[in-house]
């Protein structure tokens, strides 16, 4: 069996690649790259890894697209309607008008008509795969050309969904691969009833991201030599500062033990607000150590600039508890069975803030039925971080972890061995009869 995997960025050949995501297929594997990656180590000979970049102004004809389907689709999911409504107001205009039927239909010719790009098809064809895999957020044109690619030549398609908003956010699917590997049964629920796939072809196995989170804790020694509190950052604007330097002032004033170490997301935007944390100013903030590596600095885009996974277990094993905006570390700190205060309130700076990722997000949706989990709806209340005891707080409902992550992620490298050797079965006796439609 040949299995064909896609990784057409440094995000996914470290979650994939770095990971033991592919440990048990890796034999029957062969990979398309970008030429930027070419050189990086895939565990396979050379001959088994084909270069190809995907032009970049059809990729560009693609995000066109996504914005048209967002617009058009947002009724689907308030997700997309809160993406939608980022964009600036003429763009949503233009949009709309070709999302308008007829015009759309036009529009969309149009784009997928110029997107196509011939050479994908031949090196497919050469390596002639039997299963083709796409780590995805499914927010990358090359992702479905290879999905259009694959149905004209009779090769099956497994996306791997690599977020745990990537179905509710990001667009609608230009085309649809024939199977979906997701988080947990929330996000089967969210693949049927926004983009229409069968659930009987969707697959809640986890991440690979977190495989190892699930090794003996003990292996896992504190990158601190005191107590502390992570404070995880996101990615969108929010005012951090302030956040932290109330904070401070907390434990000050309360001569606590315990520093917050402060990590950044690696991948933050541009705020409206100071936004330059300086270690020096601070008496109970540290900067986290790995952040050192990539704060205030341009990224390259390298795998190599993207933060080691084996060093987010030695953080999570070890702290007190977690304060974080609205992220997937929520996720990643309640693996660990430690308290997490979500910030969710309004910072009066950012359209963009906390607040209305609470209000919009629907992959949030519930998760003030997790257990060991408190949102933080106000500024003013953020030193309850300090004084909340899970121990007394009664739930009236409770939600499982389990529903946003399946427990499968501790076997993630087993599941998505059985899942390609079942794809390729079911596809060779009974769909794999010529070109898919």
């Amino acid at each position: 069996m040949k299995i064909l995997i896609s990784i057409p960025s440094p995000e996914y050949y470290r979650n994939y690649i770095t990971s033991p995501a592919l440990s048990e297929i890796i034999e029957s594997c062969y990979f398309i790259v970008p030429k930027k990656m070419a050189d990086k180590d895939f565990g396979v000979p050379k001959s088994r890894v084909a270069v190809y970049d995907y032009p970049a102004d059809k990729e560009v004809l693609h995000k066109h697209l996504f914005h048209i389907n967002t617009g058009k689709f947002e009724s689907r999911s308030t997700s997309l309607k809160f993406r939608f409504m980022r964009l600036s107001k003429r763009s949503q205009v233009l949009y709309r008008i070709l999302g308008l039927p007829v015009i759309y239909e036009l529009t969309r010719f149009f784009i997928l008509s110029r997107a196509d790009d011939r050479r994908l098809f031949s090196v497919i064809k050469s390596i002639q795969p039997d299963v083709i895999l796409m780590p995805s957020s499914g927010y990358e044109g090359i992702t479905f050309e290879i999905i259009k690619t694959a149905k004209k030549q009779g090769v099956p398609t497994l996306m791997l969904v690599d977020n745990w908003d990537n179905l509710v956010s990001k667009t609608i699917f230009t085309y649809k691969p024939d199977f979906l590997s997701v988080w947990g049964p929330q996000a089967v629920k969210d693949a049927v009833e926004i983009h229409g796939i069968p659930k009987e072809r969707i697959f809640p196995i986890g991440t690979p991201r977190f495989f190892n989170y699930f090794k003996n804790r003990s292996e896992y020694p504190s990158p601190y030599p005191f107590k502390y509190a992570l404070f995880a950052g996101n990615s969108t604007g929010f005012d951090e500062l302030s956040a932290l330097k109330k904070l401070e002032e907390y434990i000050e004033k309360n001569n606590l033990d315990l520093k917050i170490v402060y990590r950044p997301h690696p991948m933050r935007q541009k705020r409206k607000c100071p936004d330059n944390f300086v270690e020096s100013e601070f008496k109970h903030v540290v900067l986290d150590l790995q952040a050192k590596e990539y704060y205030n600095r341009e990224k390259s885009k390298t795998p190599s600039d993207l933060p080691d996974l084996d060093y987010y277990p030695r953080a999570l094993a070890n702290m007190e508890f977690m304060i974080c905006p609205l992220s997937t570390m929520l996720i990643e700190c309640l693996l660990f069975d430690k308290p997490v205060f979500v910030l969710a309130y309004d910072d009066g700076i950012h359209f963009v803030n906390p607040k209305n990722l609470y209000k919009y997000c629907r992959h949030f949706e519930g998760i003030e039925y997790l257990r060991n989990l408190e949102i933080i709806h106000e500024f003013e209340d953020l030193t309850r971080v300090f004084t909340v005891d899970f121990s007394k707080k009664r739930m009236e409902k409770e939600i499982p972890l389990s529903y946003y992550l399946s427990e499968k992620t501790r076997h993630y490298p087993h599941h998505v061995k059985l899942l390609v050797e079942d794809i390729n079965a079911k596809f060779k006796n009974n769909l794999r009869v010529g070109p898919q439609e």
